[in-house]
């Protein structure tokens, strides 16, 4: 398995060594999903974590009055489910598949059975959640010193980057215009408004509840001053 550096740091399983690696693929079970299924939903209780081994996996979390806020995205050789395991609290997000996923189930259990005989371990993890702070602190940030514009142009070669390190043409994006919305901080109406300006300039096309890069070292070879149109909410 290939595990691809994301820009807050190291997947977790690319932190530890053969032999541990090894082992927690022995502790798991094999499952797949297809695009769209939930795999573990907000306040479930924490019985397990999962090893993704393929695909993308989008972390959803709803408030009280019943909005929706993308909490991140998580590819092979990441780790999902962790906290509530690790602090045997329900869960405070539901992990839905963006793709079609296979991942590595793995019971809390024999997770923790598998930390207490390697304790170092314990050490990436904390390691894996203080990178996840982090780039949330840098997101926001983000929210407050860049347009509408640069944080989509930027989530989508984010997005290229982590997911999609080898393409340099055409690219898919499951993402729908709310979750774009949701991801950088902005109206669903700014993003629309900022995704028409990228189609007019031959960057992007759009579909249903995706995004097509039709030239990635295009998008990034763009020009600050020209994705910067004005929109700032």
């Amino acid at each position: 398995m290939c595990f691809v550096l994301a820009d807050n740091g190291p997947v977790f399983l690319a932190t530890l060594d053969s032999k541990e690696c090894a082992e927690l693929d022995r502790l798991g079970r094999s499952q797949s999903y297809r695009a769209g299924d939930v795999i573990m939903r907000q306040g479930d209780p924490p019985d397990f974590l999962l090893i993704i081994e393929t695909g993308v996996v989008q972390i959803v979390s709803n408030d009280p009055y019943g909005s929706q806020v993308v909490l991140g995205l998580y590819g092979a050789g990441d780790i999902v489910g962790e906290i509530a395991v690790i602090d045997k609290k329900v869960r405070s997000a539901t992990a839905k598949a963006l793709t079609n996923v296979k991942v590595s189930v793995i019971s809390a259990t024999s997770m923790n059975a598998f930390l207490d005989k390697h304790p170092w371990v314990m050490k990436s993890l904390l390691i894996t959640l203080s990178n996840r702070l982090r780039k949330s602190t840098l997101q926001l940030n983000t929210i407050v010193g860049q347009t509408v514009d640069e944080r989509l142009v930027k989530l989508l070669l984010d997005y290229a980057d982590r997911f999609c390190p080898a393409s340099t043409q055409k690219l898919v994006i499951p993402l729908s215009q709310q979750d774009l919305a949701d991801m950088v901080g902005a109206s669903r109406e700014a993003v629309v408004k900022a995704l028409r300006d990228l189609r007019k300039k031959g960057l992007i096309e759009t579909a249903r509840k995706q995004v097509v890069l039709l030239n990635v070292e295009r998008l990034r070879t763009v020009d600050r001053s020209e994705i910067t149109f004005g929109i700032s909410t």
